[in-house]
């Protein structure tokens, strides 16, 4: 009776052991999966979210996994180089990811490296133009598993492609709300047609430390010059900009006055600036913060792919000797967008 319970006991191990082995046999030797959705925004506005990977916390499936997950970021967390860590619980584990390529617009591949697992995968990025919308897939391409293992590609595969559409739907639901409400950093943009400009202007090369006191002593001079020639304004002072370099230490930069018509003034220069689309920001506040403004539009100029015709131009609303507020000052940031796109 004993004998037959082992002889028995045998013949399932081994069946067990065949059944094993044909299912280890039959696993791929790697996880491969891929998500896709339609978001509706244009491509570059869907590639930035995921080119930065600073921008991947506002979207990535790990902080919903684990809202304490610890982050840090390369210098530089944009394009090939990039790099992100992650330590988190044990449903993220702890990690790094890398951007390995990116093609402007159109794709963006990434190498995951898990500690305690030696070896790499990849994600692999493609943003596709589909009339206004952009088909977006994120797939993942997991390393070599040693041959006992091979089955959890298969266990494992269905929890992780669920992580990533959700990361995927958190991430187009992000991009189709930005599209849709154009407010960057807090800032709303607005896309308007500017009327023809004249600028009685002097323009300079000004050190960035001087360029109030470069305001100070043209915006009263040009004003008066405009009065004594009988010439109506039309606008506000105006500071008028032609590189906008934020490692530059000095601005190629104009103090204008805009006027009705256009006209030839002893002592001054003369812009004229033909109706063109603009991108406008209202910015309020003092002049030590319109840098957040104007981040804030090269963010938005960069997402719908958007190149700049300079000047830059700063319109300054409201008179501050009038308004003691300073978080009511109003500037007026319009950028005249080219049409050689």
């Amino acid at each position: 009776m004993l004998k037959k319970l082992v002889r028995y006991m045998i013949i399932i191990l081994i069946v067990f052991l065949v059944l094993a082995i044909t299912f280890m046999a039959l696993s791929p030797k790697n996880m491969y999966f891929k998500t896709s959705t339609s978001v509706d925004a244009p491509p570059h506005l869907v590639y930035n979210m995921v080119n930065n990977l600073e921008k991947w916390e506002l979207w990535s499936p790990v902080n919903e996994l684990d809202p304490e997950v610890t982050h840090s970021f390369s210098d530089n967390p944009v394009g090939p180089g990039a790099k992100w860590t992650w330590k988190g619980n044990d449903k993220v584990g702890e990690g790094t990811r890398e951007i390995v390529a990116s093609s402007e617009g159109e794709s963006v591949r990434t190498r995951i490296e898990f500690n305690g697992w030696d070896k790499e995968s990849f994600g692999q990025w493609t943003f596709v133009p589909d009339g206004k919308k952009t088909q977006v897939s994120w797939a993942f391409e997991g390393g070599d598993t040693a041959f006992p293992f091979r089955p959890f590609n298969v266990l494992m595969k269905r929890g992780y492609r669920k992580t990533y559409e959700k990361g995927l739907k958190t991430l187009k639901d992000l991009v189709e709300k930005r599209a849709n409400e154009k407010i960057y950093n807090g800032f709303k943009i607005e896309e308007l047609v500017a009327t023809e400009k004249h600028y009685l202007m002097n323009r300079q090369e000004v050190k960035l430390e001087n360029i109030q006191q470069f305001y100070a002593q043209n915006l009263g001079s040009l004003f008066m010059k405009a009065q004594k020639a009988k010439l109506d304004v039309d606008g506000m002072p105006s500071g008028l900009f032609w590189n906008m370099d934020d490692n530059a230490s000095t601005i190629d930069m104009a103090a204008g006055i805009p006027l009705k018509e256009e006209s030839n003034i002893a002592g001054a220069q003369m812009l004229t600036i033909p109706e063109r689309a603009i991108r406008q920001i209202n910015y309020y506040g003092d002049y030590s913060g319109i840098a957040k403004a104007h981040q804030a539009m090269k963010d938005y100029l960069k997402d719908y792919n958007l190149f700049v015709d300079y000047p830059v131009i700063e319109e300054y609303v409201t008179d501050p000797g009038q308004e003691k507020d300073p978080s009511k000052w109003q500037t007026k940031i319009s950028y005249y967008i080219s049409e050689n796109q």
